[in-house]
């Protein structure tokens, strides 16, 4: 953690399990063509198809680890490039809409729920205004509502509150009460609110039974309710 925050490598790190990510996400994980990939990649590499995915696993839970560390400090978040964060996070997410999950066990589609959480906590350090207009830009609020309304039941309790922190944090700034449709509906559709509606009987009546998390999770629980 020391070498990667003083050396400056956080960014690197982030581009590396972008790139791994565009690659090993662009499939359903269960399709023809992932098997085609994963074949052909294994075969270049010199390794059983088995061997192949055991490693690449290693690999993404341990650098998505390191990443989720990191990112709960706020001096690695001033230092983050946060357009190539956001960016991830949004590719990753389109592609679990598409079908590409295989595990939640550390991977991506749950630690990506993480970054953002970390991100959107710390928004008042690293400038609120900028950091609700690139989530609004990387149309990352219907990306997680869409996220939460599906894999929820295969999400740990902390996937599940990070999701929705990082939803609460957001529907709590200024930007999002001012431009509330760019955030919910940017393509002028209502999904989001409509998938809102059924968080409360999802989850959300769970997370909220503490005081504390309840009182964390206000400016969602009140969208909620709107919608």
């Amino acid at each position: 953690m020391r070498f990667l925050l003083e050396e400056g490598k956080l960014n690197l790190c982030v581009r590396l399990m972008q790139t791994y990510c565009q690659a090993a996400y662009a499939y359903p994980c269960d399709s023809a063509e992932y098997e085609q990939w994963a074949s052909a990649t294994a075969s270049a590499s010199g390794m059983p198809v088995a061997d192949f995915l055991k490693k690449i696993l290693l690999f993404e839970q341990s650098l998505g680890v390191l990443l989720r560390c990191a990112l709960e400090h706020v001096e690695a978040t001033q230092t983050t490039d946060l357009p190539l964060l956001f960016q991830h996070c949004a590719e990753l997410l389109a592609a679990c809409g598409a079908g590409a999950v295989a595990s939640f066990d550390s991977t991506q589609p749950a630690m990506v729920l993480r970054y953002l959480h970390s991100i959107v906590i710390r928004r008042e350090q690293l400038g609120e205004d900028r950091v609700a207009k690139m989530i609004a830009q990387h149309k990352l609020v219907p990306l997680v509502c869409a996220h939460l309304h599906v894999f929820a039941p295969e999400l740990q309790r902390e996937g599940q509150l990070s999701g929705s922190s990082f939803l609460a944090g957001t529907f709590d700034t200024e930007e999002f009460e001012t431009n509330r449709r760019s955030f919910l509906s940017p393509d002028g559709h209502r999904t989001a609110e409509d998938q809102l509606r059924t968080f409360k009987s999802a989850f959300l009546s769970d997370l909220v039974a503490e005081a504390d998390i309840r009182k964390q999770l206000r400016p969602l629980l009140d969208v909620v309710e709107r919608c």
